[in-house]
């Protein structure tokens, strides 16, 4: 399901290219094969009771910090997130 062309990757990286392309005023972070940029919509897979973040959950990428290889995001009921 999430691997080839018509992948939950592949499907998700058009996704991006189209409502989020890359620019060289926006920052970008790479993890990996996946990119984020600031103001993609993510949604994490694995619950991090450290952060307090749970699977299902959705959010923004508010900043990159590319001297500590993280990103910072906002999810929608208003937390930051690192």
């Amino acid at each position: 399901m999430r691997k080839g062309v018509t992948g939950a990757t592949a499907l998700g990286r058009l996704i991006q290219d189209q409502l989020n392309p890359a620019s060289d005023d926006k920052a970008e972070h790479w993890s990996g094969a996946t990119v984020f940029r600031v103001g993609d919509r993510v949604m994490p897979i694995r619950n991090n009771y450290d952060k307090g973040v749970f699977n299902g959950e959705t959010g923004t990428v508010t900043a990159v910090v590319r001297e500590e290889r993280t990103v910072e995001i906002r999810t929608d009921d208003g937390e930051s997130v690192s």
